[in-house]
């Protein structure tokens, strides 16, 4: 009996073990990879070049010369990405309310108004409900946007990438604007069998005549697609190329507005 109650117990405690350990590796699992408000405003700013500012007078007085953040958050308050009147935490986590605030406020498109359950939770209503009317931000099931989320910063930054290449090819359709291509500029024309847009890569035949660094066009939805070329890896009979948006000033020597 006594031998028996042992066991007993030593079952228990493993299961108990065993249990504390799959509801500790659950937790792992599902936790998220953040991205700080900083860290974002930085990749806005360096993926969409967003560099120039006059002001030299920090915009807000927690984010002086001192900090990796300043030039960035200087130059995005003075092309409209983000208000000197809001509270900018260089150091919290990005939610999503953060992400539609400042994506929405790269669009010039007047987007009429959606009614969304939750956007009154948000100090950006408005923003929230032009970044899901544009298609920046998708709403749960429930019909929410959930402002306050904790975004991943996978999920973020992929957002992001998305917003890029709209932009990129709204500037390139736009005929208001003449560009003065670069003298030296050599721009590869190949169509790729497969191109990812959200991962930005595209699958060539092998022996495909581009190289890392070019820069490539090729037709994506009928529209022209202009990226640079970062990486070749060699698979099987095929080219896996990852691509890049290039920096517009790798592009032209001037952008006049007719």
């Amino acid at each position: 009996m006594q031998m028996h109650q042992v066991l007993h117990n030593k079952f228990y405690k493993i299961t108990i073990l065993i249990l504390s350990l799959i509801l500790i590796l659950s937790g792992c699992s599902n936790k998220v990879e953040t991205i700080s408000v900083g860290e974002w405003l930085l990749e806005i700013s360096n993926k969409l070049n967003i560099k120039d500012y006059s002001k030299k007078t920090p915009y807000f007085v927690n984010i002086d010369e001192t900090s990796i953040y300043y030039e960035s958050i200087q130059a995005l308050v003075e092309w409209g990405v983000i208000d000197n009147n809001s509270n900018v935490n260089t150091e919290e986590s990005l939610n999503r309310e953060f992400v539609a605030y400042t994506l929405s406020n790269l669009y010039d498109e007047d987007i009429n108004a959606i009614s969304i359950k939750d956007s009154s939770k948000s100090k950006y209503p408005k923003h929230i409900e032009k970044s899901v009317a544009l298609g920046i931000m998708q709403l749960d099931s429930r019909e929410c946007f959930n402002p306050k989320n904790i975004i991943d910063k996978n999920e973020a930054l992929s957002i992001l990438d998305k917003v890029v290449n709209n932009l990129n090819k709204k500037v390139y359709e736009n005929s208001f604007y003449n560009f003065n291509w670069k003298d030296d500029l050599v721009i590869i024309e190949e169509e790729p069998l497969e191109y990812n847009e959200d991962l930005n890569i595209a699958y060539f035949p092998k022996g495909t005549n581009i190289n890392e660094k070019d820069i490539l066009k090729f037709k994506n939805n009928n529209i022209d697609t202009i990226k640079k070329i970062e990486d070749i890896v060699e698979k099987e009979d095929l080219l896996k190329v990852k691509l890049s948006n290039p920096d517009i000033n790798d592009l032209y020597n001037e952008i006049d507005i007719q």
